[in-house]
């Protein structure tokens, strides 16, 4: 199936121009429509471009021309990416065929409207016997080759396509034969066996299956060859003569006896390979580089000519394998938690394999602060004020004054593969004395799926100058015990900081928090303004903490609205004035009596639970509708449930028109 998201394109050509028919439909929501239609130009060039999600449920191209074959093509391009193909390269059409596409599977008809499926080939004939061989003595002549089998007939066939599920298929195909050859295809183009083929007679036949099956059954047929004719026998051939007996061979001389071999000069002599026998005794005690010992074993040298290392290769003293450059590998692991993180060992096929299989992923949700639906600034939040979503602040202020934290999305400083920061902009550090105490937290809402499991969160950050702070940490709880990484100061490059627990078998929660505490337990003051920028929190099964793997944005988002829906577009905060996205019943021609109106909403994804529903009118107002009398008019929420609910408001007097127009957010904490 294809889907075009908005900017997608089906792009296509042939062989020759303005030959070549297509229309295009498809499924815009629940509506079928079509898309486009025309006539395929010799370059590629678009054919249709989706304005909205589409869903693509038939293409069909057709060959107009009455007597050449064209060729065509049809390509899928994402919105600002490259084409890629969604058929054969030069896909042939003959005259008057088509290619037929529904979304699921693609066909060609013949211009008669067939299913093209060409019969099976007859059998070749057989050859014909060799003649036989004449009797001992000259040979005789061979035997005539026999006649060739004459070639078998064209096979023919027949498709029956099963609309209807069902055990028994009755097939009519007319083939004038009764034993033919079946095959069976499913819905899914997958060859199915079936429990029994019935072969009716020369027209007929029944398939019987086990389970209800439709799809389609193809019924061919092949002629066979006759056999060719024997070769005739060869003539015998005539006795040969006896030969005559040879006489016997006289003895030979005895040898001469060798020369003594010279005396060595007892030098040193250099092996160059094992034909080499000109070195006796002490000689023997050089081998070159390269030198051959037998057909399988070869001596070369690891050293270089002066008897440093080998530069390409060498091994120390600890077994630490080198190359020319790069890091040295010292171990062969078999640890699938890779829990060493070493840059001198190389982890085998199995520990990888179950590496990527225990891989857990992130716990926590809007792991990365892409989503920020409620707003994007918080100057000096206070307790249990939502920034990011499914994040909060919990502040618990001491004697004096605190210092000023302001909270906001940033989209300057972040890391290559992100688009974004939770921005910490400490703008005054408060007096000496106070104690203030920060806690940015999520809480995880299944935390019984953990119980007794070890758990490790992780969060990289940095800051726009170094801060020092009294006393910080990154934290998971469980409502029974803790565990932190204390990080005294931040400094301007990235570092991960990381924690973990085994979750208490005792336990009523799990969060999440990155604390800054100020002169809390007599640790001094946090003694710097300027910027932390965090990049993403993770929380996941095992010890170990892992590199983030970003989400989508439209899957980061769905995991939010469990939480926080809102009929305002993604950057339009509750409140606002506008119409954009708002709910709304209308209409006119009405007599103009007082009257009361009501529209359900569908949440766009099932919330945590039933949620709390705020509604705002056109301009703003919070518990408001707009309605034809015009703003500010009481807005009455019901019948909500974790899926929906339904809101109602009364026009106050008399109007020619109706209308009810609203704003939205759901809220369902954890």
């Amino acid at each position: 199936m294809l889907i075009l998201d908005i900017g997608d394109k089906i792009r296509g050509n042939a062989s020759t121009a303005s030959t070549i028919d297509y229309t295009l439909h498809g499924l815009a929501g629940d509506t079928l429509i079509q898309l486009a239609d025309g006539q395929l130009a010799n370059t590629e060039s678009d054919l249709y471009t989706a304005t909205a999600i589409i869903v693509i449920t038939s293409i069909i191209i057709v060959n107009t021309d009455s007597t050449s074959i064209q060729t065509i093509n049809l390509y899928l391009q994402p919105s600002g990416g490259t084409s890629r193909r969604i058929v054969a390269r030069d896909l042939s059409l003959g005259p008057g065929y088509s290619l037929h596409y529904d979304g699921v599977k693609l066909k060609i008809l013949s211009p008669i409207g067939a299913v093209i499926l060409s019969g099976t080939s007859g059998t070749s004939g057989t050859n014909g016997t060799s003649g036989t061989n004449g009797t001992s003595g000259t040979n005789g002549t061979s035997g005539t080759s026999g006649t060739s089998g004459t070639s078998g007939s064209s096979g023919t066939g027949y498709i029956h396509t099963q609309l209807d599920a069902t055990t028994v298929w009755n097939i009519s195909h007319n083939m004038g034969l009764q034993y033919v050859n079946v095959e069976v295809i499913d819905n899914n183009d997958e060859l199915v066996l079936p429990l029994n083929i019935e072969f009716t007679d020369t027209s007929s036949l029944i398939i019987t299956f086990t389970t209800s099956e439709s799809g389609h059954a193809a019924i061919t047929m092949g002629g066979g060859g006759s056999s060719g004719s024997s070769g005739t026998n060869g003539t015998s051939g005539t006795s040969g003569s006896d030969g005559s007996s040879g006489t016997s061979g006289t003895n030979g001389t005895s040898g001469t006896s060798g020369t003594s071999g010279s005396s060595g000069d007892g030098s040193d002599h250099n092996i160059a390979d094992h034909l080499d026998t000109t070195a006796t005794g002490a000689e023997l005690n050089i081998l070159t580089n390269n030198s051959i010992a037998d057909a399988q074993h070869r001596h070369s040298e690891l050293v270089a000519s002066d008897g440093s290392p080998d530069p390409a290769l060498s091994v120390d003293a600890t077994g630490l394998v080198s190359l020319i450059s790069g890091t040295g590998i010292n171990e062969f692991s078999t640890d699938g938690t890779l829990a060493g993180d070493s840059d001198n060992t190389v982890p085998t096929e199995k520990a990888v394999a179950t590496a990527i299989n225990t891989k857990s992923d992130n716990i926590m949700i809007n792991q990365d602060f892409s989503i920020w639906q409620e707003e994007e600034t918080f100057t000096n939040p206070d307790t249990q004020t939502y920034n990011a979503d499914g994040y909060y602040i919990q502040k618990d202020d001491g004697a004096g004054t605190s210092p000023t934290i302001n909270i906001k999305k940033n989209t300057t400083v972040h890391e290559t593969d992100f688009e974004q920061t939770m921005e910490l902009e400490i703008t005054n550090v408060g007096a000496s004395g106070a104690g203030i105490y920060w806690v940015k937290v999520q809480k995880i809402e299944d935390y019984v799926k953990y119980i007794g499991k070890t758990i490790t969160v992780s969060m990289r950050i940095k800051a726009s100058t170094t801060i020092n702070l009294s006393h910080a940490s990154l934290m998971v709880w469980d409502g029974v015990g803790y565990s932190q990484d204390i990080i005294t100061s931040v400094t301007t490059d990235w570092v991960t900081y990381s924690s973990t627990l085994t979750v208490s078998t005792s336990a009523n929660n799990i969060s999440i928090s990155f604390r800054l505490l100020d002169n809390i337990l007599g640790n001094g003051e946090i003694s710097t303004t300027g910027s932390i920028y965090v990049q993403w929190m993770k929380l996941e099964i095992g010890s170990v903490a892992t590199p983030l793997i970003p989400r989508s944005i439209g899957d980061e988002l769905q995991l939010c609205q469990r939480y926080y829906q809102k009929s305002y577009a993604q950057g339009t905060f509750p409140g606002a004035s506008t119409i954009n996205g708002v709910h709304q019943v209308f209409g006119t021609g009405y007599n103009g009596s007082d009257h009361t109106l009501q529209k359900h909403v569908s949440l766009a994804t099932v919330m945590k639970d039933a949620p709390t529903v705020t509604v705002f009118d056109e301009v703003g107002n919070s518990g408001k509708v707009s309605m034809a009398a015009g703003h500010d008019i009481t807005g009455t929420v019901s019948a909500i449930a974790d899926s929906g609910f339904r809101v109602a408001g009364t026009n106050g007097e008399i109007s020619s028109s109706r209308k009810l127009a609203f704003h939205y957010i759901a809220v369902s904490r954890v």
